[in-house]
This record gives structure tokens, sequence and C-alpha cells, in this order.
């Protein structure tokens, strides 16, 4: 993990990884290349701000550090977090679960509900 002006950006796992050392893609660069060896962790001092009421989330729960980007393809299972566009997403209960990882199922597509549920906005 490296942080540039605040902001955390962690090395992807191989064989991406080869390219955290060279230059031409240190993190936050206008380039963009950046993007092809590296993860954007958030910023140092970024919190969930507002929640969105929804039945099925408990208010007592504590929602923690802002969650990972979906990342599709990976493996997810019930309670996990994750964020997409500012927001984020809940992994729902198995059997539902099983979808939280797959192709169609990520936040913000069409049937994205059956996965996952919206539980908060991160603050700007």
């Amino acid at each position: 993990k490296v942080t540039v002006d605040t902001t955390i950006y962690e090395c992807k796992a191989a064989p991406l990884s080869l390219y955290c050392k060279d230059s031409s893609f240190k993190p936050g660069e206008p380039s963009g290349y950046w993007k092809h060896a590296w993860i954007k962790k958030e910023n140092c001092d970024r919190s969930l701000d507002k929640i969105i009421d929804t039945p099925d989330r408990d208010p007592s729960k504590n929602l923690g550090n802002c969650p990972e980007e979906i990342r599709v393809g990976n493996y997810y299972e019930e309670g996990d977090r994750v964020s997409k566009d500012e927001i984020v997403y809940e992994c729902r209960a198995w059997p539902y679960s099983g979808f939280c990882g797959e192709v169609g199922y990520e936040p913000q597509s069409k049937v994205y509900g059956d996965a996952w549920k919206q539980v908060s906005l991160l603050r700007q």
C-alpha cells in the first residue's frame, strides 16, 4: 500500500503487481495507467455519511470503514460490503449471496437487488 495526497492505493495481485514498481503507473497520475496496477482504497479520512433507510437494515449496526469497489468475479458472501459510485452495498443472505460476484448482478445492474442491498452513501 502507498498513500498519495491522503488517498490510499493498494497494488493489485500478480501478474499486474509487476507494474507497481514502474513509475509510468504511479498511483493518481492523470494518464490513468495506474488503474491497471493499483486499486484506489479511498481517502484516509473518509467516513460513511448518510444512511439510506431500508426495511432490512439494522440501524444499530456499525457500517465501519469504506469498503472496496465491487470486483465482478470475486467471491462474496453474506454481509460482505462493496462500494460503487459512492454507494455502499451489502451482499444478501444465502441463497441470494451466491449471485454477489456474478456478472449481471453487480450493484446498479437491472437485477442487482437479488444479490445486494444498498446500505449507505459515502461522504463526498
